[in-house]
């Protein structure tokens, strides 16, 4: 049977076992035969099936044959199924039933006096699993083994359980004509299969639906529909089915209903649906692209549909069409696949490239039958660049070469698409070393051009260019050489030399950019020092010749003070000699310095518990003195985390000494003094030995932002006490919002072990987890950043009034209380109104969840009652009343009221008693007067 179906299977097996006394082979014999081994041999004797509803029944019969003088061990017989997908069924394991149903078992002896088994197993094999195999062992009594595979694959069909109609459309015969003049491809031709209860085809039905198919019936759900009863037949797949000739006059779709007309209803009945197109009355030709790239890649698929006279699609097959083209030759048109008839949907298509831009090509579909045409056009266009057919050049040069600095270039792009084609008006940006520098726009001819002048540094520059998301590779590395010489130089700025010491001092031939040029060799350089009592150059005749650009000198300083001016002379053309002044000092301290400055006392791999201490020389002005050759001692002053692995060293010709720090099993600080042997110097530092990695930690600098802000996140290791500890490993960086660059990072002494990259591109509110493991120290950290959009909310959410109750002019104060409930800082325009007009305002700003008060002082000048509002807050009512008046005499009390106390005095009263005998007083108002005084009485504020 066919591997390529897909069945349901069960299976009842019947598995015939027989043992025997003699040992050697197994052999299958009969359906199915395996190969032989020394042991013995097996063979399937007769396989039988039969068709059912449920399950699918067989009868395997398997024979084991032991070599003469043995028998099979009953107890080691194995029976395997073994279905396509590999999960073994074990039917039999040592002798005992482990699935399925023992029938009958039972024991007899054949001619040949051996002793045969039978062991009779029902088991239901699972379905949709394809085609199955058989495999058994066993041992014989002496221990030999006998196992075979019985080779040929069984299946077992299942029951048909219903009908199934398949349909191929057709056109409806034409009007005026009987279906006895029907055209070929006005005849729908039907079949009826018979499929299983899981929707699988059956090889034969032939039983179930009496002779000749007798008791199958096809009708439709149209009484104008034609059918014809045609003969059984097989499909390709070996399938069985009845044909039938269905023919129709009008445009409509049916269903046609398949039905077993047994009364027993063996096969339910099954349903299609045919279509009855009209007359072909036209073809639409359409495109999926109005223009295609010209590479030779690109494609147009160009669809021919058939249609009626309403422009409705027909779904029609095997109607044959023709396809043309107009300036095909002129877009070299490739067709790449066509069909020649339309398929059940009525379409036919044709799908082709071109090599040649600005072309427009024309398609034409014709369908044959009636002459029925259609058109479409396609333009074709330059396609995308092609790295292959693209090209980049800097002076014509490709990879590399070599050019004096600041020398200038001209870097060349030609951009071409797959099919060859120039693609013109793209812009192209001319890089050097990542920095852009030009800008130009590919002509006619593909071509972009620039002048690009090298920097005045002499290294490598790499040179490149970028347009449209494409970047040659590699870039066009230049080597720079210096320019011509234009003077000499010395190499250091630091002009200091011991006391009673030497110091080599180097001259160089330099360009104008101040690059060595090392290609001056052999000229003559001489040195003279301005005092030779002083400062003098110990080399013969003071002169030496230049090398690859360099001379070096070795100057001796005689005295313990005191300078000399050096000048440098060459017998080069057009260049200028140098000078410079050397002072002589004495080191007067030792700066002491740690490289790193952190030990950890964790010796895994990574771990820095070693460093270097340096002392460096240095004179009264700070400056770092170049003494050679002193004897520096280090020694440990307090602590007990780190140690010496030596206690000394000799500078060397930069004033340096130094020896290696071993981290010990302690933490905590150790302090460290070096002493000069010479000299007074000295100088102290200290390090610290932390623990080991205790974890990793992650730290943002910012744990709430807006969206689209970047956000600088730090990474280092910590020990318990959550001191940074000195580390070496590389950082994997993740998060589940926006992107970490970089994606890893190292930690190394380079950035004191702490290492930051950056939250970019999160768009929008959200929290982002930032997940960072190490790859050696086996710590692993996480943090988050909330991304939130801020708004601010200010609000007035209350006013006060000092006083309701007031006189005319007296001055009340309104104060309003200003609220942010937002998240963000926010501003707000407070207005007082009175009597319903805005009469004052202030901006206030109040932070993120803050609240703060604004005043407003006024007065009313006219009685009644007025109102007073914040921002549209309800009104608060302010009642005016008439000042008070003062009678004469308190009138007069408050004018000679001089100290404003409220009360009349002895002198303010003897001022009154001389303006009364002055007559400014009258006697009536001055004896009331007099009472005030005498009665302390207090004296009115007048308005």
């Amino acid at each position: 049977m066919s591997d390529t179906r897909t069945k349901i299977r069960s299976l009842f097996l019947t598995l015939l076992m027989i043992g025997s006394v003699f040992g050697g082979t197994i052999a299958f014999t009969g359906a199915a035969a395996a190969t032989n081994n020394a042991a013995g041999n097996a063979s399937i004797v007769e396989y039988v099936g039969q068709n059912t509803f449920d399950n699918e029944k067989a009868t395997v019969n398997v024979s084991i044959n032991a070599s003469t003088g043995h028998t099979v061990n009953a107890s080691s017989i194995d029976v395997i199924v073994s279905p396509s997908d590999g999960n073994d069924i074990v039917l039999v394991n040592s002798g005992v039933l482990k699935n399925g149903t023992s029938l009958s078992n039972s024991t007899f002896a054949n001619g040949n006096n051996e002793t045969v088994e039978y062991v009779n197993v029902s088991v239901a094999l699972p379905e949709d699993l394809g085609d199955y195999k058989v495999q058994t062992s066993a041992n014989t009594t002496n221990g030999s083994t006998i196992s075979t595979t019985v080779n040929d694959n069984f299946t077992v069909d299942m029951e048909p359980t219903q009908l199934h109609v398949e349909a191929s459309g057709a056109f409806a015969v034409e009007d005026g004509e009987n279906v006895n003049q029907a055209e070929s491809d006005e005849i729908a031709e039907v079949r009826v299969y018979a499929v299983d209860k899981f929707g699988n085809y059956v090889e034969s039905f032939d039983s179930y639906l009496g002779s000749s198919f007798n008791q199958l019936s096809l009708i439709s759900d149209d009484s104008s529909v034609t059918i014809q009863k045609g003969s059984n037949k097989s499909d390709s797949a070996g399938f069985e089915y009845v044909n039938y000739s269905v023919f129709d006059t009008q445009v409509e779709t049916v269903t046609l209903t398949a039905y077993d007309t047994d009364s027993t209803k063996a096969l339910n009945s099954g349903s299609g649906q045919l279509t009855f197109s009209g007359s072909i009355a036209g073809v639409e030709v359409t495109s999926n692209v109005t223009e295609i790239a010209a590479n030779g890649s690109a494609t147009a698929n160009v669809t021919l549909q058939l249609v009626n006279a309403n422009g409705e699609p027909i779904h029609r097959s095997g109607v044959n069409v023709a396809w043309s083209f107009d300036n095909a030759t002129a877009a070299n048109v490739s067709s790449v696949q066509s069909s020649g008839t339309t398929s059940a949907q009525g379409e036919a298509y044709i799908t082709f490239t071109a090599t040649k831009p600005g072309v427009t090509v024309t398609i034409t579909g014709i369908e044959q039958k009636n002459g029925n045409a259609d058109s479409t056009t396609v333009a074709t266009v330059t396609g995308p660049i092609s790295p292959n057919q693209s090209s980049f050049t800097v002076s014509s040069h490709k990879k590399e070469f070599t050019a004096q600095v600041n020398s200038t270039h001209t870097a060349t792009v030609t951009l071409r698409d797959g099919g060859n084609n120039p693609i013109s008006g793209e812009t192209v940006k001319f890089t050097v070393n990542g920095t852009v520098v030009a800008t130009n726009t590919t002509n006619d001819k593909g071509v972009a051009t620039a002048k690009l002048t090298l920097g005045t540094e002499k290294k490598d520059y790499q040179i490149n260019a970028s347009v449209a998301g494409w970047s040659p590779e590699p870039s066009v590395l230049v080597e720079t050489t210096a320019a011509p010489v234009e003077e000499l130089q010395f190499t250091t700025d630091s002009r200091v030399v011991a006391a009673e010491s030497t110091l080599d001092v180097t001259i160089q031939a330099v360009d104008e950019f101040g690059n060595v040029n090392t290609s001056v060799t052999s000229e003559t350089i001489t040195l003279n020092s301005s005092d030779d009592s002083t400062i003098f150059v110990q080399d013969a005749d003071n002169t030496k010749q230049i090398t690859s650009g360099n001379v070096t000198f070795t100057i001796e300083a005689n005295a313990t003070e005191g300078s000399a001016t050096l000048t440098a002379t060459t017998t080069l053309a057009n260049v200028t000699n140098t000078s410079g002044t050397w002072s002589i000092q004495t080191a007067s301290q030792l700066n002491v310095t740690f490289t790193p400055e952190t030990l950890t006392v964790s010796d895994a791999p990574g771990a820095v518990n070693a460093t270097k201490i340096k002392a460096q020389l240095v004179g009264p002005d700070g400056k770092p003195l170049p003494i050679a050759g002193e004897k520096i001692t280090f020694g440990r002053l307090s602590g007990n985390a780190a140690k010496l692995n030596t206690t000394s060293d000799t500078t060397n010709q930069n004033g340096v000494a130094w020896v290696w720090v071993n981290a010990t099993s302690n933490t905590g600080t150790t302090e460290f003094i070096a002493q000069a042997q010479n000299y007074t110097a000295q100088g102290s530092a200290t390090i610290t030995t932390t623990g080991a990695v205790d974890r990793l930690v992650v730290t943002p600098n910012k744990t709430t932002v807006e969206p689209g802000t970047n956000v600088s996140v730090s990474f280092k290791f910590v020990d318990s006490q959550g001191r940074t500890v000195p580390f070496m490993d590389t950082v994997s960086l993740n998060t589940d919002l926006g992107k970490m660059v970089p994606q890893t990072v190292e930690l190394n002494a380079s950035n004191e072990f702490t290492a930051t990259a950056m939250l970019t591109n999160v768009s929008a509110d959200g929290t982002a987890t930032i997940t960072a493991i190490a790859d050696s120290a086996g710590a692993a950290s996480q943090a988050t950043v909330t991304f939130e959009t801020t708004t601010a909310n200010v609000s007035v959410t209350d006013s006060t009034v000092s006083n309701t109750t007031v006189v005319t002019g007296e001055n009340i104060t309104v104060t309003a209380t200003v609220s942010n409930t937002g998240n963000a800082e926010g501003s707000l325009n407070v207005t007082l109104s009175t009597d319903g007009n805005v009469t004052a305002s202030q901006t206030v700003t109040v932070a993120a969840g803050a609240t703060t008060t604004v005043e407003f002082t006024t007065s009313f000048s006219a009685t009644g009652n007025h109102t007073v509002a914040v921002n549209g807050l309800a009104a608060t009512t302010i009642t005016v009343n008439a000042e008070d008046q003062l009678t004469p005499v308190e009138e007069l009390a408050a004018q000679y009221d001089t100290n404003n106390n409220g009360q009349l005095g002895t002198t303010e009263f003897l001022s009154a008693v001389s303006a009364w005998q002055n007559d400014e007083i009258g006697t009536s108002n001055f004896l009331e007067l007099v009472t005030y005084w005498q009665e302390s009485m207090t004296v009115p504020t007048p308005s």
